[in-house]
């Protein structure tokens, strides 16, 4: 095995690249390549096989896929629409990101060559569907992948890359030998890659086992927060997210923000809330074409608009000064992307604040984080309505003040002397009635709802349904893809389906959690509507993604 030593390279350019991926790759927002990219892509593109150790986060993903798209562009490969490439991954998740970074690339590239995301919890006739109809680059996890090779769905003759992406994830969630039968199953010309960010012994003897004469690359340096940015997390235990980043934004001064999700549905949800409280924002993300997301950062740039919300993926490109906040409205799932999220803003050694929002259920999750990070992210709270009631008449105060020293309202003043004489008012009632009819989007006056209580998981560590056993003729038997594996609990699953999924506590049955996904007991009484609500639902930082579980039993596929 031969060890990387070269010296550090500074841009893209000078890996091997053609101009076409250079350029591609600047319009999807990356500006210099990281270590593992820069040690990594001269030898994929001159064929060798790589033993690549780095941390989660450090651009390993990038690091094969750019040398990969790059020759595929520039081989014949490419036209016969048969697998040349396939990539796996432990997770569903890691599956989608690198799905999300392919269709960030222009139409130039993904005209050209067709990826399909094959995973658990899809519909197989989709995926036998995009496998017939032919693809150049299939990325899955193990478990799935195998099932198509086995049913001849998947052909893997003409494969030219296969790539190990967190082969350390499989080993520890149990795929090795799902990997040790595909590895087996590929031709003996074909280029192995694997990336992890440890080296236990089982993943040596599969270097040793499949990898040729590999080149080790191994990058040990360890993404710290900038000292500059200040941390902090809210938690919203009586009111939702949307609610709690509304009243944020208005006790903080900021300048320009990106709101952080997970997915393109939560980037036009959350900023479509947001501009029904008034503010200029706009969303980012895979959907949006090269030319709107440049006039996006634009905008913001010439402060056009103020607020972005953004996925991950889309977000790398966002270089602004004037970024003063970074608000992770979703938690992130890893220390390497919350250090890359908050480090959109403190550029240029401003002072930055980052801001991360927690449900009750997603304390333990974040606390992981906060240990990761090693680095004091402080407790904040939400002011109460009076708080917001005073600080909202604070700030008319100032708008209203500025207006008068600019002084361009007395064009106005006939108009309103006219309709005090005419209709015989006072002024301070015409200046009252001018306020109601200004209170579009935010009103100066909150009316004290009560908000409904979004429980914490403590409440349902007891729970646990004796009456409602498998076999109860009441309850529907669904199963969810959040298992153990996922560090979910049978209290997160209950909590979520209470306080987002909005079910009665009664009408959960048993819930039986396994590596990588759960059943759950639902009463019939419970409207498919509210069913498919949970479609959506998020526990442990993944989607429930419920389905019945139609043989009744617990291993159904």
């Amino acid at each position: 095995m031969q060890t990387d030593q070269s010296s550090t390279i500074k841009n893209f350019d000078s890996l091997g690249l053609s101009s076409l991926m250079i350029e591609e790759i600047g319009l999807i927002g990356y500006k210099e390549p990281t270590a593992i990219q820069e040690k990594s892509i001269p030898h994929i593109l001159t064929r060798k096989d790589i033993l690549g150790q780095a941390q989660t986060g450090t651009g390993k993903t990038a690091a094969y896929l750019f040398p990969i798209i790059d020759s595929l562009l520039n081989s014949s490969q490419y036209k016969k629409k048969s697998p040349c490439v396939l990539i796996l991954n432990p997770t569903r998740e890691l599956v989608v990101q690198i799905y999300q970074i392919f269709k960030a690339f222009s139409t130039k590239i993904t005209n050209s060559i067709s990826i399909a995301p094959i995973y658990g919890g899809q519909k197989y006739y989709n995926q036998i569907k995009s496998l017939k109809q032919g693809v150049h680059i299939v990325v899955g996890t193990t478990g799935r992948i195998l099932d198509h090779i086995k049913q001849g769905n998947l052909i893997l003759k003409e494969l030219d890359y296969l790539v190990l992406d967190e082969a350390d994830e499989m080993l520890r969630m149990g795929f090795i030998e799902d990997v040790k039968t595909i590895v087996n199953s590929i031709p003996d010309s074909c280029q192995r890659l694997l990336f992890s960010a440890t080296m236990p012994k089982e993943i040596d003897k599969i270097v040793n086992n499949y990898l040729r004469d590999p080149i080790r690359i191994q990058i040990v340096k360890k993404t710290t927060p900038s000292l500059n940015i200040r941390q902090r997390f809210l938690v919203a235990k009586n009111i939702d997210k949307v609610e709690s980043l509304n009243r944020l934004l208005e006790i903080e001064d900021f300048d320009g923000v990106i709101v952080f999700v997970k997915t393109k549905e939560s980037s036009l949800e959350v900023a479509n809330n947001l501009r029904s409280y008034g503010y200029k924002v706009s969303a980012i993300n895979g959907d949006l074409s090269q030319d709107t997301r440049e006039k996006t950062i634009r905008e913001i740039k010439r402060k056009k608009i103020d607020i972005l919300v953004a996925t991950d993926v889309l977000a790398r490109g966002i270089d602004v000064d004037r970024i003063s906040h970074i608000i992770n409205y979703e938690v992130p799932q890893s220390s390497e992307s919350y250090t890359h999220r908050i480090g959109r803003t403190g550029r240029a050694g401003r002072d930055g604040d980052a801001i991360t929002l927690i449900y009750p259920r997603e304390m333990r999750q974040f606390y992981v984080l906060k240990r990761h990070i090693n680095h004091n992210i402080a407790e904040m709270f939400l002011p109460s309505i009076k708080e917001i009631i005073d600080i909202r008449i604070s700030k008319f105060k100032e708008k209203l003040k500025k207006h008068i020293e600019e002084d361009n309202f007395q064009k106005f003043i006939p108009i309103i002397e006219s309709f005090r004489s005419e209709y015989e008012l006072k002024d301070t009632d015409i200046i009252a009635s001018l306020l109601v009819m200004l209170e579009k989007h935010r009103p100066l006056f909150i009316e004290n709802k009560p908000q409904k209580k979004i429980q914490s998981p403590s409440n349902f560590k007891s729970y646990h349904s004796s009456k409602t056993r498998t076999g109860n003729k009441n309850m529907l038997s669904y199963r969810v893809e959040v298992g153990k594996s996922d560090g979910a609990q049978t209290r997160n699953i209950v909590g979520a389906m209470i306080n987002e999924g909005k079910i009665n506590r009664s009408h959960i049955g048993h819930i039986k959690l396994h590596e990588d996904f759960s059943t759950i007991e639902i009463s019939q009484s419970v409207s498919k509507f509210q069913i498919k609500n949970l479609e959506r639902v998020w526990v442990s930082g993944k989607k429930l993604k419920i389905r019945n579980n139609l043989s009744g039993g617990e291993n159904t596929p």
